[in-house]
């Protein structure tokens, strides 16, 4: 793979963005940490990632990206051959060398809700450290997640520099696709206090925006607000999505029908009508919850917003009785689920990523094994990590893992599809029928064409569709 120049010209302007070769440390070296790292890199900066996990360091030394991304490890391996990417767990020694220190550490929720900042502020204080007799202007960026009290902590922290600015650049990666939200991003958010520090940054960004006006820059309380605010009206629509998808099932109605309908407004479109399973992931049930916290810390109470989270676990409970329920009734030879082995698609939250974090499937296979039921389950990525997660609750002993799609359906009293995988849509239907013991296809995701799974003698639940049985 070819390393980019720093060099793009603005298709809505005469003007050339004249980028220059930066030096940026960037520290963690998670899902928000390694993208923005390799993808710097790939266009020409000197890029020096860091962690305090000795072994995932060495992993990245040679290449092995420790997650499940499209293109990531690409751009890790052409980092490393062309020179443009170091990973180390030396955080002083990346600092001083680095005009740009950028924050890419988690922030998980405390008892409250809130963010906790002291992995944030860990890392701010290490990069203090580092720069400490240094003059010459620095930047601490924070990718990270937070609100703006934790902005304003970090602040204070670096405050007797007066050499340093402190930066918000939210990042707006979606899992599956982070590379190329990155290299392509809809917008990029900076906030600062002066123009030199905006500048700075936006140099960083000017290989990948095209348009300038897709670049915005602003204060940092309003830069971080942009970030909580997109993150919890995408899980509002979700949310409601699936509370009206429920009311579809219980009247009749056909929530297909009723989503092509609804989104030919203007003013709603079709992005994120699909109705699933229930959301999951490291960001939207968080992000949530921490606005819930602080608006609480600032004298606020929410009505909305503040309920969406216990909408979504409801939510992931209701698909499980979906499943449960026609045990007791509609295939009932022997009531419920004891005894009976149920065959799953699909553990991680979403495709293309092997995140098992709020994974609906966690929810989902709990509540069924708690009613009896023995799972079959395949994932092609998200295996070890759903083994883990499961062996958390005590339950993996009820779960057995197949690297087969097949396999996990063979003698299984039903099917139930949990991730939207591409290797899930077109099934051998012929196969899938003579393997399944109770041809009854659960699918969460509504992605299969029910057409085709009634054709072959299949009774099919859809999230928001009902049960449709062959003729």
């Amino acid at each position: 793979m070819r390393i980019a120049t720093a060099k793009r010209k603005s298709e809505n302007s005469n003007t050339t963005h004249q980028g220059y070769l930066m030096k940026i440390a960037v520290i963690g070296t998670g899902y928000v940490g390694i993208v923005a790292g390799a993808c710097w890199a790939n266009v020409g900066h000197k890029v020096t990632c860091v962690d305090i996990d000795a072994a995932k360091i060495a992993m990245l030394s040679k290449g092995i990206s420790p997650i499940f991304e499209p293109d990531l490890e690409d751009r890790i391996t052409a980092g490393l051959r062309e020179k443009t990417l170091h990973f180390t767990t030396d955080i002083t020694s990346a600092v001083r060398d680095s005009e740009v220190s950028i924050i890419a550490v988690g922030t998980p929720s405390d008892p409250d809700g809130a963010f906790n900042s002291r992995y944030v502020l860990g890392a701010a204080k290490a990069i203090g450290d580092a720069c400490r007799g240094l003059t010459d202007p620095r930047y601490v960026v924070i990718r990270s997640t937070i609100n703006t009290d934790i902005f304003k902590e970090v602040r204070d922290l670096l405050a007797e520099h007066s050499n340093i600015s402190v930066v918000s650049c939210p990042e707006f990666l979606a899992q599956g696709t982070a590379v190329r939200d990155f290299e392509r991003p809809d917008r990029v958010v900076i906030g600062a206090d002066t123009e030199q520090a905006l500048q700075t940054v936006r140099s960083l960004y000017t290989d990948f925006v095209v348009k300038d006006e897709r670049i915005f820059m602003m204060d940092p309380a309003s830069a971080i607000m942009v970030k909580i605010t997109s993150n919890n009206l995408l899980y509002n629509r979700i949310s409601a999505v699936n509370e009206v998808a429920r009311v579809c099932d219980a009247t009749g109605a056909d929530w297909k029908k009723v989503r092509l309908a609804v989104g030919a407004d203007h003013r709603i479109g079709y992005e994120f009508l699909h109705a699933g399973p229930g959301v999951g992931g490291s960001c939207f049930g968080k992000d949530n919850r921490d606005l819930s916290a602080l608006a609480t810390r600032k004298g606020l109470a929410l009505e909305v917003l503040s309920n969406v989270d216990s909408s979504n676990t409801q939510h992931k409970h209701y698909f499980a009785e979906s499943v449960i329920a026609p045990y007791y009734d509609i295939f009932s030879d022997a009531p419920g689920l004891q005894g009976r082995t149920l065959g799953v698609w699909g553990l991680a939250f979403k495709a293309n990523t092997d995140d098992m974090r709020e994974a609906a499937s966690i929810t989902i296979l709990h509540d069924l094994i708690k009613r009896g039921a023995r799972i079959r389950a395949h994932d092609p990525a998200a295996i070890d990590r759903a083994r883990q997660e499961f062996t958390a609750l005590g339950i993996t002993d009820r779960i057995q893992y197949c690297t087969d799609k097949y396999d996990a359906v063979t003698d299984a009293d039903g099917l139930v599809v949990l991730t939207e995988w591409p290797i899930y849509k077109n099934p051998d239907y012929p196969e899938l029928k003579e393997r399944l013991k109770q041809p009854v296809i659960f699918d969460g995701r509504a992605i299969l064409k029910r057409e085709d799974v009634l054709q072959h003698g299949i009774v099919h639940y859809a999230m928001g569709r009902g049960f449709a049985y062959p003729r």
